[in-house]
């Protein structure tokens, strides 16, 4: 059942995301041909002589772009809260807990496809800014493209490469999904306890998310003047200090962004867990 929720939540959002995505894709193209054609090119000049009209219109197609970015990334944050509390919280919410599902399946459900709404917006912010550059100098992007890959599949480049390389990037990828997780788990319990109130839920849930956060930034400053982290760096480079797996400074990268990926994992449980209890005893839809 899990996977139907997940199959329904991800058609819902997709609605939303493939318009913001769409945009930000076509003003990628649209900035990256305008800024070429003004002879300003990433890597340099390209030895045009740009006019004062179109030097403008390249710098200001720029900062529409970048503000466009940021605006984005603010309106995926409203997307993810809006499918969430509409989606369990509002007018979907009778139809959602009729279903014959557990509240953990609907929790997880809405948590999976954030993430997963949140990877795909990375992704694309990323193309999107590959295509402008692209556009911008075909040229000189091409060749970089073709260093970038040549360096990547050198023997000696891979031959020179740390043990516990992969290791430390799978990691990362693990740490990325994590953190999104984290994100999303926190709003969604702060959205959740702001509905406990009578009135005002939004700013009560805005409040209360910025409490969470600034928690969330005391507890590793308790940790150091407790010497739990101080405990946990010297056990670290103890344990690095004698490894034979992988290099002293691999080892160590590996064990601290394992750390990391299980406190927040740890924090995640905390979120679900309220989550879970405010829409199991406290529920009031509207």
């Amino acid at each position: 059942m899990l996977g139907k929720l997940i199959k329904y939540d991800f058609r819902s959002c997709w609605k939303k995301f493939r318009l913001l995505w769409a945009a930000l894709l076509g003003l990628a193209v649209i900035t990256g041909i305008l800024v070429g054609r003004a002879g300003l090119g990433l890597f340099g000049s390209q030895g045009k002589a740009a006019t004062p009209n179109a030097a403008a219109v390249g710098t200001v197609s720029t900062i529409v772009f970048s503000c466009f970015m940021c605006a984005a990334v603010v309106v995926a944050v409203m997307y993810v809260c809006d499918e969430f509390y509409n989606g369990l919280l509002g007018s979907r919410g009778y139809l959602m807990f009729s279903l014959p599902v557990k509240t953990s399946s609907l929790i997880l459900s809405k948590g999976i496809v954030a993430v997963l709404m949140e990877t795909i917006s990375c992704i694309t912010a990323v193309l999107s800014i590959f295509l402008m550059a692209t556009f911008v100098d075909p040229g000189n992007m091409a060749d970089v493209i073709r260093k970038i890959w040549q360096a990547i599949t050198t023997e000696d480049l891979l031959a020179h490469a740390p043990r516990g390389l992969w290791l430390f990037l799978l990691e990362c990828v693990i740490l990325f999904i994590f953190t999104a997780a984290l994100f999303n788990a926190e709003i969604h319990a702060a959205i959740s306890l702001g509905h406990l109130a009578k009135k005002n839920r939004s700013a009560w849930a805005l409040i209360i998310y910025f409490g969470l956060s600034a928690l969330g930034t005391l507890v590793p400053i308790k940790l150091s003047d407790w010497g739990v982290t101080g405990a946990i760096s010297r056990g670290i480079m103890r344990i690095s200090a004698g490894s034979t797996l992988f290099r002293p400074d691999m080892t160590e990268s590996i064990l601290l962004v394992l750390i990391i990926i299980l406190g927040e994992a740890a924090a995640t449980l905390v979120f679900y867990f309220v989550e879970k209890y405010v829409l199991e005893h406290r529920l009031n839809l509207e």
